[in-house]
């Protein structure tokens, strides 16, 4: 986690910097990325190679042309137009349902949920993707999943994203290995461990399966997903948290 916040802090400072005409060597550009990593309690930066590779993945990302303008002896960067950040940029398709998983998600833990900045955000990226209202957040959780849960979890997490069937295969006792197809909805966590919550394929009865016992995922691309209709988000989080959701 601290190696994605430092790169996002060094790609917002680079990005403010190279839209000055004057440019930026990569001495300097290290200078204003250290200072504002320490502000942040984070380890600064030691190679230069670090910046120079920062400003590449910008320009290539981006499509931006940079400048590289010498002076004596030192090189000076700069954005070719000065009016591009990389803040100004649209977000993808991609980048804008990631967006909208998490303020779905942040939706049932804000204590401002029913703000109107929420709402408005909320309703705008429905628009802008087509999405059904009834869609609702698939992680109930209080910590992140441990290093151990984190490939299985992953795996699942995708496939709920995609509304994808999934093949498990989990052992709960001593009895040997079970399979079940599973229709996934949500990822929840209680009393600091992780389940899956779904519907069987076979019956249609919910589902429920600590990640930790899972030993394998398949997708199953030829049965038909179906959403949720087993699973009462909000009565859930009533229950949980004593208070009333809009």
């Amino acid at each position: 986690m601290a190696n994605v916040k430092s790169a996002g802090v060094r790609e917002l400072i680079i990005d403010k910097c190279l839209q000055e005409r004057r440019g930026y060597t990569i001495t300097q550009l290290m200078d204003c990325v250290n200072k504002a990593l320490r502000m942040d309690g984070l380890r600064p930066v030691t190679s230069g190679n670090t910046i120079r590779n920062d400003i590449e993945n910008i320009a290539s990302r981006y499509k931006q042309p940079i400048n590289r303008v010498k002076r004596g002896h030192a090189i000076y960067f700069s954005y070719r137009d000065p009016t591009f950040s990389k803040f100004k940029c649209q977000l993808n398709n991609s980048e804008l349902r990631l967006f909208h998983n998490i303020l779905m998600n942040l939706k049932f833990i804000d204590v401002y949920q029913g703000s109107v900045i929420y709402n408005e955000m909320s309703e705008s990226l429905k628009e802008q993707l087509q999405l059904r209202y009834y869609q609702q957040p698939i992680l109930l959780y209080e910590n992140i999943p441990t290093e151990k849960e984190l490939q299985t979890f992953r795996i699942l997490y995708d496939c709920i994203c995609s509304q994808t069937v999934v093949r498990l295969t989990y052992q709960l006792g001593s009895d040997g290995p079970e399979r079940q197809t599973v229709h996934p909805h949500f990822m929840r966590q209680e009393r600091q461990k992780w389940h899956l919550l779904g519907q069987k394929a076979e019956d249609n009865n919910p589902f429920c399966l600590p990640v930790r016992y899972i030993m394998e995922v398949e997708e199953d691309d030829k049965t038909e997903y179906i959403p949720n209709t087993a699973f009462e988000v909000e009565k859930y989080y009533n229950s949980l948290y004593k208070r009333q959701l809009t």
